[in-house]
């Protein structure tokens, strides 16, 4: 079996053909196109694109108008589908749940286009008891991003496979945004890069674990 070999330049081509298409087809002089992200490192790759204006210099090379990525930060699944339905932006990045439910509302108007990085999920927690799923209590609270994210899906798979009750955790999950997950679960542990506006008055966890990338 032989691998193919696409070659950084050659990835990039594509991603202008396929990302500028939507603010081409709305108005011929576009000077960039809108993306909503959300918070964490599964979105470095785009992250690069914008701030080494990547799209606009392959752009150039292919003798096309300059076009450059904007980014739109949101936390949340559901706020990137509500800017795509509002229109304020051109493409979203977001889970396959998410994906699915847009694309049922909108009747195929919205299309995945292609995957943008692969992490696994790891749950962390500061809890000392808590060495496994069967030592969470009904107290405990799990943060996750949505009850339709990902991670909700995984953790119910595996309160399935290792509990037998895919449910088990329902009651115990909240929905956070992706900095705030890790603010509740380790408040004293503070990342200078984390917004201050997401300070919290108590120095106590107010959630027992956290799932993310």
């Amino acid at each position: 079996m032989t691998r193919n070999h696409i070659s950084r330049r050659t990835a990039l081509g594509v991603i202008a053909g396929a990302v500028t298409a939507p603010s081409l087809a709305r108005a011929q002089q576009a000077t960039e196109v809108r993306a909503i992200i959300q918070y964490g490192v599964s979105y470095l790759p785009l992250m690069m694109i914008e701030e080494e204006k990547l799209l606009g210099a392959v752009l150039a090379e292919q003798g096309d108008a300059r076009i450059e990525l904007k980014l739109q930060r949101v936390s949340g699944s559901n706020a990137v589908n509500e800017g795509l339905l509002a229109g304020t932006a051109d493409m979203g990045v977001m889970g396959m749940p998410s994906l699915l439910i847009i694309a049922e509302k909108t009747r195929g108007g919205v299309k995945g286009l292609a995957g943008t990085s692969s992490f696994p999920m790891v749950l962390n927690t500061v809890v000392d008891r808590i060495k496994t799923l069967k030592d969470f209590s009904p107290e405990d609270r799990i943060a996750l991003p949505a009850t339709t994210s990902p991670q909700n899906i995984v953790l119910r798979m595996a309160a399935e496979k290792l509990l037998g009750d895919a449910k088990k955790f329902d009651a115990s999950v909240v929905a956070l945004p992706h900095p705030m997950r890790w603010r509740r679960c380790c408040p004293e542990r503070r990342s200078p890069r984390i917004s201050p506006m997401l300070h919290l008055p108590s120095s106590r966890p107010t959630t027992s674990a956290c799932i993310g990338y």
